[in-house]
């Protein structure tokens, strides 16, 4: 379903931005075995962020750049040496539309349901809750940190649960011993927050819940996103990294990514 797929993206790529979001000043680099998508596509991610600049590279998929300074996103295909854009505005209106869509779906189906005898109403009713865009209710998420710790990437890290009524929806393993990582915290902040807007439901409260994590996440764990990143360098990134390669081809951002999907879940996120 393209509406599902629009938002299973914009899902994940939220997920990259929090890995993001405490890009240094002077240029992150990092690398994350990762696996995507309501498929779990295995996958190598190489994230590079620089102020106001992100590219996320993924090992035989396009890569996408997040440019803050321009408020658009960049997809680019190197296989077919093409590229399409879209600024947040217009991923905004997608949305928009998306979110109509899905209303208008819901008023349908609810006219259908009922029809129903009470007790199979009851029961559609509870499979279909928060499957349609979440609903008018807002969504709050606890976010639980706990004394269980590990190393990754010879990094100490601490778990962090993020439970929705009752129930785990993430966990995140997060280092506070990569120091200096303040440059970019309030300018992905505003991002993350400005795309979970466009998002029902679950999705629109995850920006919230994002800020709670203290430190830079190495490792995570959702229904759309599994990575574990296995290197972190601080270097500089030079600024033509970030611009589509000179000679590609713009397309359509809706025929790159097969008629319906915004620029790739950056999974790294």
């Amino acid at each position: 379903m393209q509406i599902s797929r629009n938002r299973t993206a914009l899902f994940t790529l939220l997920l990259i931005m929090g890995l993001s979001q405490l890009a240094v000043s002077q240029g992150l680099y990092w690398e994350s075995n990762e696996k995507s998508g309501r498929e779990k596509k295995d996958h190598v991610t190489k994230s590079y962020a620089m102020p106001k600049m992100f590219k996320v590279d993924r090992e035989g998929q396009q890569s996408v750049i997040v440019r803050l300074d321009q408020e658009k996103f960049i997809s680019i295909d190197d296989k077919e040496q093409t590229y399409a854009e879209m600024t947040f505005t217009e991923m905004e209106s997608m949305m928009k539309e998306a979110g109509a869509a899905i209303a208008g779906m819901t008023d349908e189906m609810k006219a259908q349901l009922a029809q129903l005898p009470a007790e199979q109403r009851e029961m559609m009713e509870k499979m279909m809750k928060g499957k349609m865009g979440g609903g008018e209710e807002e969504v709050v998420y606890s976010v639980q940190k706990s004394g269980e710790k590990k190393t990754i990437a010879g990094y100490a890290v601490s778990k962090y649960d993020v439970k929705h009524d009752d129930k785990t929806d993430a966990t995140i393993w997060a280092t506070t011993a990569i120091t200096g990582l303040e440059g970019l915290r309030n300018d992905i902040k505003a991002v993350q927050e400005r795309l979970s807007a466009m998002m029902p439901g679950k999705a629109k409260a995850m920006g919230k819940w994002w800020s709670q994590i203290e430190g830079f996440p190495l490792e995570v764990h959702s229904d759309f996103l599994d990575q574990v990143v296995t290197k972190v360098v601080k270097q500089s990134t030079p600024a033509s990294a970030f611009e589509v390669p000179k000679g590609y081809k713009k397309t359509d951002m809706m025929q790159m990514h097969g008629g319906g999907n915004p620029p790739p879940h950056g999974g790294n996120h």
